[in-house]
C-alpha cells in the first residue's frame, strides 16, 4: 500500500493489522476473515506491516537487534518456555 502522507494509509494499515477497530467491512487474508481478531492472531495468520516510522512504532531503541527481532514471537518456542523468556 502506498500513497501521499496523510491520506489514510496509516489508518488503513492499523485496521488491517487489528490495531484499530473497523466500523464496517471485511478483511480477508488467505480466505479467512481477520477483521475482528487480535493483532497477534492477525500476525500469526501471515499479515506483515512495515510502518513508515519504524523507530517510533516498531522498534524498541533500548533493545539490541536480537531482542527487537524476537518481539513478534517472544512467547513461542524456542524463545519461551512455560511462559518465561528463555534468555539462552
Amino acid at each position: 500500500m502506498a500513497g501521499v502522507d496523510g491520506n489514510g494509509q496509516k489508518e488503513l494499515a492499523d485496521v488491517l493489522t487489528g490495531v484499530r477497530p473497523a466500523d464496517r467491512g471485511q478483511v480477508r487474508l488467505a480466505g479467512q476473515e481477520v477483521l475482528h481478531r487480535s493483532p497477534r492472531s492477525i500476525l500469526e495468520s501471515g499479515m506483515i506491516q512495515v510502518p513508515a516510522d519504524r523507530r517510533g512504532v516498531a522498534l524498541i531503541m533500548d533493545f539490541n537487534v536480537m531482542r527487537n527481532f524476537i518481539l513478534k514471537s517472544y512467547y513461542q518456542s524456542p524463545f519461551s518456555r512455560t511462559g518465561w523468556v528463555d534468555r539462552g
